[in-house]
Order: structure tokens, then C-alpha cells, then sequence
């Protein structure tokens, strides 16, 4: 992100400014009534002289007391000042806005302040490109890398204290159909709003991800598979009796989930996405609408019975009650 972008998103497209033959009193109201820290002080041909802030005016009415009227910003203003261009690099600049200690910075153009930004203003926007490199801007959620991340840690923790940890994957059944019948509008809304219903359903500590096109990931720390397994089943339930309002109008969709438990000492995070991803594919290719887990008992998971599949011999017990 630049500065030109920063600048768009905090409505900073101007510059309070005053003269250097201001006094301080005059140079203390105007903060006061445009309530920022800092003023840039401009010649009258609109060059930068320099810059007062807050601390300037308090220091100085705290060394010369009644004197202090008699001052003006020319005798107490920073001269040296650091500025950027619309072009800068919005985390250079607030490298150096850190090393320098800096709380203001003007923006110039062919010699001319064009905005004043604050500290603030940069954090805010570091916050927003964290938040766009670690969220899907479609859902919500969070994205492919930022599930991954979360799914790293949580298999260290389950690695170092041998705490239960579930993972499952879910897609949505016959999505290209929706697409194709009511366009992609209407698919961007159904993903929306499966999203919404996965957020709603889930504990706020398990994770959520969209890890591409209608494919979801979710994790479940603290958890077994039996526990695991009737959270996703309610999620079927849920996304199967609840039609989806979109402009092109009503639609129904299921969805398939593979769910596995990771195995005491088990660390490798892409071999458990795979048995995941092998067990999501057993449930689209019989049927759809399921889910399958790997565990040699899991008819016993399910008060109903519900369909399940071995994966490659794998087996998770699990000891009820």
C-alpha cells in the first residue's frame, strides 16, 4: 500500500497548516480547534518551513511562562522535518516514523504539503493489510495461509501436551450447478452466507477457513472425534434445512465433510490434510450430503448410524463415556 492509497482510506486529502509569524497562543487555539497533535508551518509560497506540535507549545509555555505570548511558531518550530511523497511505501514510512520516533508526518508533492498523517493513521492501515493478507475478502474468513498458521500451532500444542485435536473438511455439493444456474453472483452469495452459518455454529476458539473455491477447512482443538463428528453433523443438518436468500432467489445446498483426529505423536500437518482431503473425497464420490471419518468404531459415534469410511487401514479409538 502507498501513501496516495492511505491517504484515500482516512479521508486525509488536506493540510492544516499556519504561517511562521503566528504567535503561540494563536498556534495553541488552532490545535485546540482542529484537535490534532501537530500543525505543519508553510511560507506564504506554500513551501514547508517546518512543524509544531502539542509538546512544542507545552514545553515552551513551561520554560518562558508569561513570555510565552510574546513567542511566535517561527521561535519554537521544528525545522528538520521528515516527510514522504504519495508514492512511499506505507510500511517504509512507518519504519521510520518508529526509528525516528516521529508521531507526524507531511505528505509532499513538487515541493508543496498536500496532507498531514498521523502515527495512528499508519497502524490503522498495517492493521487493514494484515487483516486483507490473512482474510478472505469474500467470506470473511480467514484465508488458506492464515487457517494454516492456525493449524500449525494448534498441532504444536497437541504435539507438546498431548491434548486432542480435530481437523475437517468440508465442501459444498454441486456448486458448479449453483453457478451455472443462477450465475456467480448468486454463488458468492451462498458462499457468504454458508460462511455466516459455519461462524454462527461453531465454538468462538475452533478454527474456520476458506482454503479455496467452496472448499472450507475446520479445525477443532480440545476435541475428539466423536464431539468433532456431532458438530459437523449439525452443520449438514443446519446448511440442509436452511434455504439461502439471494437475489436470484432461493437455494438449497449440502455439504460433504471428511473428518479425521489427529494421532497421539502425530506432526505432520500436510499428511493429515491428506487423509482429510481423501476421506472429504469418499463423501462426495458416495453420495454426498455425508460424513466420513476414520475410525475402525465409528458406527458408534453416531446414535443414527450415519455411513462411515476407513481411510487406508488408519484407525482412531475412541472410548466413549
Amino acid at each position: 500500500m502507498n501513501i496516495f492509497t492511505l491517504m484515500r482510506s482516512c479521508a486525509r486529502d488536506d493540510v492544516i497548516c499556519i504561517g511562521p509569524d503566528a504567535t503561540c497562543i494563536e498556534t495553541a487555539q488552532k490545535l485546540k480547534d482542529s484537535n490534532i497533535g501537530a500543525l505543519l508551518v508553510i511560507e506564504r509560497d506554500g513551501t514547508v518551513a517546518g512543524m509544531v506540535s502539542e509538546r512544542d507549545i507545552v514545553r515552551t509555555y513551561a520554560e518562558l511562562g508569561t513570555n510565552f505570548e510574546r513567542k511566535t511558531v517561527g521561535d519554537l518550530m521544528t525545522r528538520d522535518v521528515i516527510v514522504c511523497t504519495g508514492d512511499d511505501d506505507v510500511l517504509d514510512v512507518l519504519e521510520i516514523l518508529h526509528r525516528k520516533h516521529i508521531r507526524h508526518i507531511p505528505v509532499v508533492e513538487d515541493g508543496k504539503a498536500t496532507a498531514m498523517l498521523s502515527i495512528r493513521d499508519f497502524e490503522y492501515a498495517c492493521k487493514e493489510l494484515q487483516l486483507q493478507a490473512f482474510t478472505d475478502p469474500l467470506t470473511g474468513l480467514p484465508n488458506r495461509r492464515a487457517f494454516f498458521e492456525t493449524f500449525s500451532k494448534e498441532l504444536a500444542r497437541h504435539d507438546r501436551f498431548g491434548v486432542p485435536l480435530s481437523i475437517a473438511l468440508a465442501d459444498i455439493d454441486h456448486f458448479k450447478l449453483v453457478n451455472d444456474q443462477y450465475g456467480h453472483a448468486a454463488g458468492d452469495e451462498v458462499l457468504g452466507k454458508f460462511a455466516h452459518i459455519l461462524t454462527r455454529e461453531f465454538r468462538s476458539f475452533d478454527g474456520i477457513g476458506r482454503i479455496g473455491g467452496e472448499e472450507f477447512a475446520l479445525l477443532f482443538p480440545h476435541t475428539r472425534l466423536a464431539e468433532a463428528s456431532r458438530a459437523c453433523k449439525r452443520i449438514m443438518d443446519t446448511i440442509a434445512s436452511t434455504p439461502i436468500l439471494t437475489e436470484s432467489g432461493e437455494i438449497t445446498v449440502s455439504v460433504s465433510i471428511g473428518l479425521t483426529e489427529v494421532g497421539s505423536g502425530e506432526d505432520n500437518l500436510d499428511l493429515i490434510l491428506k487423509r482429510a482431503d481423501q476421506l472429504l473425497y469418499a463423501a462426495k464420490t458416495s453420495g454426498r450430503n455425508c460424513l466420513r471419518i476414520d475410525a475402525q468404531d465409528a458406527l458408534s459415534v453416531f446414535e443414527d448410524g450415519a455411513p462411515v469410511v476407513p481411510c487406508q487401514g488408519r484407525t482412531i479409538r475412541h472410548q466413549m463415556g
